[in-house]
């Protein structure tokens, strides 16, 4: 009974743990090894999106599509191939899909309620659901898949969230593998128990000790699979971390190497000189920048796997070769360098080189500077030295000859008074006055040449001067003047030797150009300028003068430069003549074009502004033929010059005028002053402008006016290009009368001053 009563408890314990054991595996062990997956997947999850979560900048609301970077979409690409994540999405707050490794989920917006009451406020949330796959070869396979989803935090609210998907089939196919043993043993257990109950009792105990010996054989292999589960975890989290740490790394070397050479590049493609760069040893080019290229005049891939000795022209390889196989470290002292440019030219450059160890290889870098347009400016600041030296000599000769001429021609003009009706002296003394003049008119273009400045002006014809400057030039040349000069052509108002040394340029010029001899054709005419002109000239009256050779003209493509200062293409030439030409009559107003052809000669047109007003043309005719203005008053005369003071004074004496002179500004002050004291003051007072070692026209007529606001002075000098008399005005002069002057001109001019301030 008692056997049988322990055989019905063993059945009935044996029949009980056969339905126990199932039941208790569907509601407890399954769930709770869905819930270690579970536990698992959420915390590889929240490693990973923080690791995502380092590739974009947080935004204070929410995520928006502007936030999902390129090295974000890289990222989670790269994390899904390398630890075969199923998907990965970020959601906005608002549960737009902002980016998916799957395209077609991008956009949709997940309005399942667990999204807003626990993803939203801040839990993470997971589950498994099971998808099922078709294959290649069309078949349908069931996967299993926990779904976490991670929340984003913001400064203080949840911006959005990551959804990760993490295929845990294989293990649970693992646990179920183990589960169903398990489950199997027990079956056959209970089931041995249940047979064995049959045959024998005595083998109760025994079946019992071998379950029990299962039981914790399943325990320990339990125990086992989760240590090793917890360990594998460990690892691949911390491969996992170095695996980022070594990928960081490497993109910012990647970065800065990038960086370091885009550096370098544009350095060398934004030097101002030319760059070679080259193996130490074997002397081969490997880059070349802009510069380089322009300076050979080959593209770079002609350049790159040359020789340095091939830079070097052909014939003076030689030379070069010690240099160059050197590193061009030791440049020659006192010794052009030049490279050979591709038209054939030589071309001087500066060479410093500097030796590179990149990655253990020799590396030479040469840097060659063009020096050509230095050596150009060295040469023209000789000329222009030399020049200087010149236009000195000349402004000094110059102002000397005018005080020489106004003593000449003064003594002339009282000569030709005091000749009286003889008419063989007059006629003498006229055709020397005739030659003064002459000489006068060659001071003016010394003074031009030497000062320039400013035109002292004055209403004048221009037939005489166009005529006698042209073919004064031509004196003893194979070329020929043809001029033609109406009668009626317009009065301008100019400075004669200013204008008369343009058409002197010119002609030379022109004589120049047909160097085998030909003809110089010169004419002039009058011209209206209409604003649609294309002139650069304000709308009136011109006089256009025209100067015309038949020699080898001037190449279109030099023709925009021929009037820049030191342009030439003479060997001997200064560069300065049609410079000068451009400047004097820009200075009157005016503008110089010019037309050339190749092969068929050049022609010059100069437009200078016309005085067509009858009334000044009527007055400068009467000036021509006028006699002495006499008058009556006290003349005071500074001069330095001892010749000029009694030539003046002789003059005005001649005039009706009673003469005083002084040697210098201060003397003319103590006398100017003595005179005011003595109730006896002078009627006017001519000044010269320049007085070496003592006080000059500029300053004394400052202090004059100080003493006396209503003194009449008028300055006279050798130098009139000097700005001074072209605005005397300016300088509280009431009058001008350059050097030399004439009887006629001196009375006039004082007349003016005293009668009408």
């Amino acid at each position: 009974m008692r056997s049988s009563k322990t055989l019905i408890l063993l059945l009935l314990f044996s029949l009980a743990a056969v339905v126990f054991l199932p039941i208790f595996a569907f509601t407890y062990f399954y769930p709770s090894v869905d819930d270690l997956l579970i536990q698992d997947a959420e915390h590889q999850a929240r490693m990973v999106a923080k690791h995502f979560s380092l590739y974009f900048r947080i935004p204070e609301h929410t995520l928006g599509p502007e936030d999902i970077s390129i090295d974000l979409k890289d990222e989670i690409s790269m994390i899904v191939e390398n630890f075969s994540l199923e998907k990965v999405k970020v959601f906005s707050g608002t549960g737009e899909i902002l980016y998916s490794t799957h395209a077609e989920d991008i956009g949709r917006v997940n309005t399942k309620d667990y999204f807003r009451s626990v993803v939203m406020r801040g839990r993470n949330f997971s589950k498994i659901v099971r998808k099922d796959t078709r294959t290649l070869e069309g078949r349908v396979v069931s996967r299993d898949v926990i779904e976490t989803y991670v929340p984003i935090f913001g400064r203080d609210r949840v911006v959005g969230a990551f959804e990760i998907y993490y295929d845990i089939t294989a293990q649970r196919l693992l646990f179920n593998g183990l589960l169903h043993r398990s489950a199997l043993i027990i079956y056959g257990v209970s089931f041995f128990l249940m047979s064995a109950l049959g045959i024998s009792l005595f083998k109760l105990y025994t079946n019992m000790r071998a379950r029990e010996q299962a039981e914790r054989e399943l325990s320990r292999h339990r125990d086992e699979l989760e240590q090793l589960v917890d360990k594998r975890t460990a690892e691949l989290t911390t491969a996992n971390a170095k695996l980022q740490e070594d990928i960081a790394q490497r993109k910012r070397a990647e970065q800065a190497l990038l960086v370091s050479e885009e550096k370098y590049r544009s350095l060398i493609e934004m030097a101002g000189d030319a760059i070679f760069i080259g193996d130490a040893e074997t002397g081969i080019i490997h880059d070349v920048n802009r510069k380089g290229v322009e300076l050979i005049g080959r593209p770079a891939r002609e350049i790159i796997g040359l020789h340095f000795l091939a830079l070097h022209p052909e014939d003076e390889k030689e030379e070069y070769r010690t240099l160059v196989d050197n590193r061009y470290r030791t440049i020659p002292v006192n010794k052009a360098l030049h490279v050979q440019h591709i038209s054939g030219r030589k071309v001087p450059v500066e060479i410093t080189s500097s030796i590179l160890d990149i990655g253990g290889r020799k590396i030479v870098q040469g840097i060659f500077r063009d020096i050509s347009q230095r050596l150009r400016v060295e040469v023209e600041l000789q000329k222009s030295e030399r020049l200087k030296t010149a236009s000195v000599l000349a402004g000094g000769i110059a102002h000397d000859f005018n005080n020489l001429l106004t003593a000449i021609i003064g003594n002339i003009s009282l000569a030709l008074v005091e000749a009286g009706q003889d008419e063989g002296i007059r006629k003498r003394l006229n055709e020397t006055k005739k030659a003064v003049n002459r000489a006068r008119a060659l001071t003016h273009q010394l003074l031009t040449f030497a000062k320039g400045g400013s035109p002292v002006k004055q209403v004048t014809p221009l037939n005489t001067i166009i005529e006698e400057s042209a073919s004064f030039v031509l004196h003893g040349s194979k070329v020929r003047c043809e001029c033609r000069l109406p009668d009626d052509l317009w009065y301008v108002n100019i400075d004669e030797g200013q204008i008369s040394q343009v058409i002197n340029n010119l002609v030379i010029n022109a004589s120049h150009a047909m160097d085998r001899g030909g003809l110089c054709r010169v004419w002039a005419e009058n011209v209206q300028v209409a604003e649609s002109g294309n002139l650069l000239l304000t709308p009136g009256p011109y006089v256009r003068i025209a100067i015309r050779d038949e020699g080898h003209g001037i190449p279109e493509d030099r023709l925009d430069r021929i009037f820049d200062p030191f342009y030439t293409t003479k060997p001997q030439g200064s560069g300065l003549g049609l410079s000068s030409v451009f400047t004097i009559v820009k200075n009157h107003g005016g503008q110089v074009t010019v037309e050339s052809r190749v092969g068929q000669g050049s022609t010059f047109y100069i437009y200078l502004p016309a005085v067509v007003d009858g009334a000044d043309r009527t007055r400068d005719t009467e000036r021509q033929d006028e006699t002495p203005v006499q008058g009556t008053g006290r003349i005071l005369v500074m001069d330095d010059e001892e010749i000029v003071r009694d030539a003046v004074g002789s003059l005005l004496q001649y005039l009706g005028y009673e003469v005083d002179t002084a040697v210098e500004g201060g003397v003319a002050l103590n006398m100017y002053e003595e005179a005011m004291s003595r109730g006896r003051p002078y009627d006017a007072v001519i000044l010269d402008l320049t007085v070496p070692g003592g006080m000059g026209g500029k300053e004394t007529v400052r202090r004059l006016k100080e003493l006396d606001p209503g003194a009449r002075v008028i300055v006279s000098s050798g130098y009139y290009t000097d700005p001074i008399m072209a605005n005397y005005r300016s300088y509280g002069f009431d009058g001008v009368v350059p050097k030399p002057y004439q009887v006629e001109e001196l009375g006039r001019v004082i007349n003016e001053v005293i009668h009408n301030p």
